[in-house]
């Protein structure tokens, strides 16, 4: 956010200096297209921070556990040769 108002400003003191002296409408692009970005950051940001419920995250554990011990059993059982 910070660096983004960072540039902010300083189009805008370029466009006071005459550095960037272009029309309006296409000096309005680059402000529209920061404000684009800061909304898809605010919403990675807001994805990023969401948690798991943590009974769906135990669940899953357990789940992963549970198939770390039955997977070489039934691989086992399955197989009909050692080298399978």
């Amino acid at each position: 956010e910070l660096l983004c108002q960072w540039i902010k400003q300083l189009v805008v003191e370029g466009i006071d200096s005459g550095v960037l002296s272009i029309p309006p409408p296409l000096l309005s692009r680059p402000f529209q297209q920061l404000a684009i970005g800061l909304v898809q950051y605010h919403r990675a940001l807001m994805i990023a921070v969401t948690e798991f419920p943590a009974a769906y995250t135990q669940i899953c554990d357990g789940l992963i556990c549970l198939y770390w011990f039955v997977v070489p059993i039934i691989t086992s059982q399955w197989a009909t040769h050692w080298l399978w």
